[in-house]
């Protein structure tokens, strides 16, 4: 067990929650730096840097205004960002099985692959934001939801989205994700040192996921 003060009072910490909240950040950039941005750029070349940091812009003003209204600001624009990245996803899923079968399934794959972390990475972030743990889990499981609407959407009701309009999606996506990795970051609560390993965990396992997926 860990020990930290809060308020004047002593509370005791398991130790390995200090690690997942750094180590959810290390998740959420490298889901940014290793599959949403190079999928963007791919697309619409290096103006994905400006639809990112638009993303990310537009996400701390959500955060902001929420905080402004009394509400769990961090949790509010979490969830948002994690939820349009979860849509984007499914979008993304449903381009790929217009062009192969065989890309779409390597692609399904790797959506589930890489969703498991990131929901379980959302709870942990939304937890330690204050929010209880069937509030947090629900909107965990939304997430995976959202990835079925945006499936579904593109695969049976629209065609193929032009790359230019996927590329910048995905890429104001990515803003939504860097965003998430940066209040996970700030929310941390153990040395730094040990949470810049966790990060780099979190960072490696998203790149090794991308890397096999």
């Amino acid at each position: 067990m860990a020990i930290t003060e809060t308020g004047g009072d002593t509370e005791a910490v398991s130790s390995w929650r200090l690690w997942v909240v750094p180590l959810a950040a290390g998740i959420f950039a490298g889901a940014a730096a290793f599959e949403v941005l190079p999928f963007a750029v791919r697309r619409i070349g290096p103006v994905a840097a400006a639809w990112a940091l638009g993303g990310l812009l537009i996400f701390i003003a959500i955060h902001k205004a929420l905080d402004s209204l009394g509400h769990h600001g961090a949790a509010g624009a979490s969830t948002l960002g994690m939820w349009l990245h979860a849509f984007l996803e499914g979008v993304v899923t449903a381009t790929g099985y217009g062009v192969s079968t065989t890309l779409g399934v390597l692609l399904s794959l790797g959506l589930v692959a890489h969703l498991i972390p990131e929901a379980t990475a959302l709870v942990a972030l939304l937890r330690r934001s204050g929010l209880s743990v069937r509030s947090s889990v629900a909107r965990g499981v939304l997430s995976w939801a959202l990835v079925a609407s945006g499936f579904v959407l593109v695969r049976f009701f629209l065609p193929l989205l032009p790359p230019p309009v996927l590329g910048a999606g995905m890429a104001f996506g990515a803003g939504g994700i860097l965003y998430l990795a940066a209040v996970s970051w700030t929310a941390r609560q153990a040395t730094l040192a040990g949470s810049l390993a966790a990060l780099a965990t979190g960072a490696a396992l998203m790149g090794l996921v991308r890397a096999v997926a």
